[in-house]
């Protein structure tokens, strides 16, 4: 594969392509500047492209002892938790038309929300009040009803065939509003404790402060990770698919009637995260 190199006053990063935006070089080699990269390992995929926050692709391993991260909110972004999530299922042909009309009917995609909520608000409830901050009551709501709805950008919903010809049904979604406001709240922390920054956006936090963020962090990522294992289990359910993962009932509520929920136990496997 083809690498390049770039270097900063903190630190250089590998390239992992040739292929790169002269944008994108230099919003890296402006991160390589800052305090944020200092005794890290930077490495930088294929995909790079530039991004608002920080360039798309950007990967940084941090020191050993954690007494040295300095992270940037704006480096990590909103989209917290953006990952991907698949069942095995116990099928041998698949219906494309049927499977096109429940997935445009049922997920719900871009910037919408669900007039009902597919989780249990309790649940979110619970977790939602474990950030090191108080969510408003309409961000609350947003969570709720956003849970289990796909998004935009390079999200989606996958059937794919692995080489022992298995079908596996693939999720890539994020956390949604939750992902922007723990994301907004601690870049504006950030923004107030740091004096030897060249640029604000890369302000990063560090100690007590850095803390709270990755507990915040941790709280959206099981909060998207909810949000899939419903998108899974809805689209499974209206295709009378069946799963061949184990499902452990505790790692996923959802809002269904006795008959519905049992008949999940016994089909359904969502794996837990």
């Amino acid at each position: 594969m083809d690498t390049m190199i770039l270097q900063g006053s903190t630190n250089k990063a590998k390239i992992f392509t040739h292929n790169i935006e002269e944008n994108a070089i230099g919003q890296i080699i402006g991160m390589l500047n800052e305090p944020i990269t200092k005794n890290t390992t930077v490495a930088i995929m294929p995909d790079v492209h530039y991004g608002k926050g920080s360039t798309v692709g950007t990967t940084i391993k941090l020191p050993d002892n954690r007494k040295d991260w300095k992270v940037c909110p704006n480096v990590v972004g909103i989209d917290i938790g953006c990952s991907m999530r698949a069942i095995r299922l116990d099928i041998t042909d698949v219906d494309l038309e049927k499977l096109d009309e429940v997935v445009t009917k049922e997920i719900i995609t871009g910037r919408k929300h669900l007039s009902k909520p597919l989780c249990n608000a309790k649940e979110i409830k619970a977790l939602l009040s474990n950030l090191s901050f108080k969510l408003t009551n309409e961000q609350i709501s947003q969570a709720i009803h956003s849970c289990g709805t796909l998004g935009g950008g390079n999200h989606y919903v996958e059937l794919g065939k692995s080489q022992d010809q298995q079908y596996w049904l693939t999720v890539h979604s994020g956390s949604r509003t939750l992902g922007i406001a723990v994301a907004t709240h601690h870049s504006n922390v950030a923004l107030t404790q740091n004096s030897d920054v060249k640029n604000k956006k890369f302000s990063y936090l560090e100690g007590d402060l850095l803390q709270d963020y990755l507990n915040d962090l941790d709280i959206a990522q099981k909060f998207s990770t909810i949000s899939r294992k419903i998108m899974l289990y809805k689209i499974a359910e209206k295709m009378n698919w069946k799963s061949l993962m184990n499902l452990n009932p505790c790692t996923i509520t959802l809002i269904l009637s006795k008959v519905l929920y049992e008949k999940a136990l016994l089909q359904l496997n969502l794996e837990s995260a």
